[in-house]
């Protein structure tokens, strides 16, 4: 979405015979978000996703006496969504709800998550309020082709989710010092180790557990408010410094990366951006 959230689509149509087999549903499901936790997301800043569930020609796929099996297998999911991933979706939307299956899908919902929940009759006019038209399927009322099954893994990830304002923060072909071009997609996951994803647990019971994480902290990649926060718990003169752009970001988990032709290259379209 234009928050760069990514936005996982659940088309229940192509369930097959997952839809009645709990323990596999949950396995793709947890295997496909940590997938998008790896890859998707940036610790720190987009920790958090969007979910659309498809329920068109669920009936004309399923059979209504499997209707209850397929309910316990999406409270399977739910269970097991709400234990590991608390709090990592934003919102949900279900769309083309059969008429017949409403009071069901509603019922599944615990009530402290229904705010999050939405039944869009217009499922164009309302995603279109979250998401630039090149990110959505067609089908959805966007620009994207419509996909095949198997054409959805890899997961599709499109520039600018952000719309026309962050065009210039494409990454450009330039040439090196060196004198060879470096790729267009340069990858900042590349840069991204494993470290940075798990990131660090802030555990200030005693003297002994701060040192553990104390000084790495201090050289995170850490938001304002984080940085904020970190200083308040230092203490003294010491003000720990945020990371506001690529530059900074790169000399914290990569020094070597920073001298990069793209990369200094992204640094000033940034800039000119900021300065507009």
């Amino acid at each position: 979405d234009r928050k760069c959230r990514p936005c996982l689509v659940i088309r229940l149509e192509r369930l097959g015979e997952l839809a009645t087999d709990k323990e596999r549903a949950v396995r793709l499901v947890i295997f496909t978000l940590e997938y998008a936790l790896r890859f998707a997301m940036v610790p720190g800043r987009v920790e958090n996703w969007v979910v659309v569930i498809d329920l068109a020609n669920v009936m004309r796929t399923i059979s209504p006496l499997r209707v209850g099996s397929i309910a316990s297998t999406a409270a399977a999911l739910g269970t097991a969504l709400e234990k590991v991933y608390c709090g990592r979706m934003v919102w949900l939307k279900i769309v083309n709800m059969p008429g017949g299956l409403a009071r069901i899908v509603n019922g599944l919902i615990p009530a402290e998550k229904k705010e999050k929940v939405s039944f869009p009759t217009d499922a164009a006019a309302e995603l279109l309020e979250h998401m630039e038209p090149h990110q959505l399927e067609a089908r959805y009322g966007g620009t994207a082709p419509d996909l095949a099954p198997e054409e959805t893994y890899p997961f599709r990830f499109f520039k600018n989710p952000q719309g026309e304002a962050a065009l210039l923060k494409e990454h450009p072909v330039e040439s090196s010092s060196s004198g060879e071009g470096e790729p267009e997609d340069f990858s900042m996951h590349e840069s991204a180790k494993l470290a940075f994803h798990e990131g660090l647990l802030w555990d200030d019971s005693s003297a002994e557990a701060r040192a553990r994480w104390l000084e790495h902290a201090k050289v995170s990649s850490l938001t304002p408010a984080s940085a904020t926060a970190l200083s308040e718990v230092v203490g003294g003169e010491e003000v720990v410094q945020p990371c506001r752009d690529i530059e900074r970001w790169l000399e914290l988990v990569n020094p070597a990366a920073v001298g990069s032709s793209c990369t200094k290259r992204v640094q000033e379209l940034e800039d000119i951006s900021q300065a507009r």
